[in-house]
C-alpha cells in the first residue's frame, strides 16, 4: 500500500493503480496551474517515489482517474529505466560547470 497522507485517506475517491509501498501519493481536484501560456484548473495526482526512480511526478487530467493514469505512466516509465540500470532521479542540483541536472547516472 502506498503512503497516503491523512488529508487524502478520508477522501471518497481512492487510487486504483498498483503503486509500490515506498511511494508517497496525494491528489486533489481543481488544482491551479499558473503558466505563461494561460492559467488553468485541473485534477492532479502527485507521486513521491522513495526508491530513486523519480523525485516528484505530477499527473493531470479532466478527472482524478485520468490524472492518476497520467502519473502512473510517468512513474512506470521512470521506474523501468531505473530498474534496468538507467537513471537515478533526484532533486535538481547545480553542477560544477554551472549547469543544472535533475538526475544522476548510476555507475
Amino acid at each position: 500500500m502506498a503512503i497516503i497522507p491523512k488529508h487524502c485517506i478520508t477522501n471518497k475517491w481512492q487510487p486504483s493503480m498498483a503503486w509500490s509501498d515506498d511511494c508517497g501519493i496525494q491528489w486533489g481536484s481543481g488544482g491551479v496551474v499558473i503558466s505563461s501560456t494561460g492559467n488553468y484548473r485541473t485534477d492532479f495526482f502527485e507521486v513521491f517515489p522513495k526508491d530513486g526512480s523519480g523525485g516528484f511526478i505530477r499527473g493531470e487530467g479532466k478527472t482524478l482517474d485520468e490524472a492518476e493514469a497520467n502519473a502512473y505512466a510517468k512513474w512506470k516509465n521512470q521506474k523501468d529505466c531505473f530498474m534496468s540500470g538507467g537513471h537515478q532521479w533526484s532533486r535538481t542540483r547545480r553542477l560544477k560547470n554551472g549547469k543544472f541536472s535533475t538526475y544522476q547516472k548510476i555507475a
